[in-house]
């Protein structure tokens, strides 16, 4: 529950929250082109605008043409986001996008939940990546909570609203990348352009602001998920340990721990099988 001490919003219902960070503001008038509202205390902006609306705890007056229903978000969240195509199926396949919000000390965080968009025991099965996403002063930064799903997600944009001083350089694992300023609502529209909108999304190792995860730390993430797949159709526990062991134990010997990759899971179910003949 958002603001449940701002009982200014106990009455109110000609508005409403969509999660936690996004308000909506339907038109309830005939041919209206604004609409009056109460914000709860909080940064709110405009979603399609960029541009900061107020710090709410007071009334303001939206504007709300006939094409556009009035859309907030709260300051203090980051929600990813993707462009949408004729199905859900083809929308998968878009890039991920970030749009971060800050509040008044120019923090935000947010969470990217993803599965494969189909099954229905995913999380409780943990076949599914929870990403972490956190905006603190000129620094955002991911981490991978969980990888129980062998997805790849590509990251095309990140916009940061609430930037209060002008933006001279953006860096992406400390290497100096393109990007672009609104200079009258103060948001770099688009940090992450070019050459940089093909960057994977795996955050777990990542430096401040985003980079790209190294090829070894990718292939880790992928075997994790497919050894997860496989040990998963062992019933027994202690069986699936002596193959997890056999394995480490022959890594050790060979003295690369991911490099192998292919190997590594060949390795794995051959164990696999010796230990179930």
């Amino acid at each position: 529950m958002r603001f449940p001490l701002d009982n200014l919003t106990y009455e109110i219902d000609y508005e409403f929250l969509w999660g936690s960070d996004l308000l909506i503001v339907p038109v309830l008038e005939e041919n209206a082109t604004q609409v009056s509202t109460y914000l709860p205390q909080s940064l709110w902006y405009d979603f399609y605008t960029s541009a900061l609306v107020s710090h709410g705890g007071k009334n303001v007056t939206l504007n709300a043409p006939l094409d556009t229903i009035p859309l907030l978000v709260r300051g203090g969240s980051i929600l990813p986001m993707q462009e949408p195509s004729a199905t859900t199926t083809l929308t998968r396949k878009n890039n991920i996008y970030l749009l971060a919000a800050a509040d008044e000390l120019g923090v935000a965080a947010g969470e990217l939940y993803w599965d494969d968009g189909d099954s229905l025991n995913s999380y409780e099965e943990s076949l599914y990546i929870l990403l972490k996403f956190n905006l603190s002063g000129a620094q955002l930064s991911g981490s991978s909570a969980h990888w129980g799903y062998p997805g790849v997600l590509t990251l095309g944009k990140v916009t940061v609203l609430g930037v209060k001083q002008p933006v001279t350089s953006v860096f992406i694992d400390q290497a100096a990348t393109g990007f672009s300023y609104d200079t009258i609502n103060k948001v770099p529209p688009s940090c992450l352009e070019g050459k940089e909108a093909k960057t994977l999304l795996y955050l777990a190792y990542y430096h401040p602001i985003l980079a790209h995860g190294s090829e070894t730390w990718i292939w880790k993430k992928r075997l994790q998920a497919a050894e997860m797949s496989i040990l998963r159709g062992i019933e027994n526990e202690t069986r699936r340990d002596r193959i997890r062991d056999g394995l480490e134990e022959t890594l050790k010997r060979k003295r690369f721990l991911w490099l192998g990759h292919e190997w590594r899971i060949e390795r794995l179910r051959n164990l696999t099988e010796q230990r179930e003949g």
